[in-house]
């Protein structure tokens, strides 16, 4: 995938892009950005033109920092106009799963599709969101230690994160702040058609929040028996969910 930057107004957006096919968007998660994503869009570039975005994160340089989700919202709609991108697929995961649903919500004509994984579209309301999201952190890199595979991802994860933190210490603080502060609005139907991969085993998100996904109208909920990064470890499932959904 190849490097390119678009000015758009208060930023220079640093963005990846590959592949031939329809338009398909990939959301990166929290603290991390399109150096992490690399290695699940590039699974993709036989079927799809893959963009992946860096919303204040990573190598694009941001002139005011973000307040919520909608500031994310609107900055992937400016950049997507910019680019003349229109009727995308959209993929969210983990935190960022949180700004494709709302971007859903706020622009439901512009995306054909979208998955989901790790994440939830139903408002996540439980106490200690903070301390639920350290530990786990905690939990993700233990587990991700042992073996070199798996340890390959802890690393490149925490040099991503690194990175980030020591380019713009703020600019992520804001984005940890944001994403656990936002609870979302309760959605009975959502507006674009929508599959979401839940990890029974996900070190963050609780099973409550599953169960408060399993009613939304124009979402489909599918369990997967896994944690809440398996599709880095799994690069072909993942890569045949997204056909499979999208072609």
């Amino acid at each position: 995938m190849d490097h390119y930057f678009i000015n758009i107004p208060d930023a220079n957006i640093h963005y990846l892009v590959g592949g031939h096919g329809p338009p398909l968007i990939i959301l990166p998660s929290l603290g991390v950005s399109s150096m992490t994503y690399r290695i699940v869009g590039e699974c993709l570039l036989k079927n799809f033109t893959v963009y992946i975005p860096d919303m204040y994160k990573g190598f694009s340089k941001h002139y005011r920092l973000p307040h919520s989700i909608d500031d994310y919202c609107t900055a992937l709609h400016t950049f997507c106009s910019s680019l003349n991108i229109k009727k995308y697929f959209l993929i969210g995961f983990s935190a960022s799963g949180l700004v494709a649903t709302r971007y859903c919500q706020l622009y439901p004509d512009e995306v054909k599709r979208m998955l989901l994984f790790s994440t939830s579209v139903a408002p996540i309301r439980f106490k200690y969101k903070f301390f639920h999201l350290i530990a786990g952190y905690a939990k993700l890199t233990v587990y991700y230690l042992y073996p070199r595979e798996r340890l390959a991802l802890d690393i490149l994860w925490y040099k991503d994160t690194l990175y980030h933190f020591f380019r713009t210490p703020i600019r992520l603080l804001r984005e940890i702040v944001i994403v656990v502060q936002d609870a979302g609005s309760i959605i009975k139907k959502f507006p674009v058609q929508t599959k979401l991969y839940f990890a029974l085993k996900d070190e963050f998100l609780p099973r409550s929040v599953h169960d408060a996904n399993m009613n939304i109208e124009n979402l489909e909920v599918i369990s997967v028996d896994d944690d809440h990064c398996w599709f880095f470890r799994k690069k072909e499932a993942f890569a045949s969910i997204v056909k499979t959904y999208f072609v």
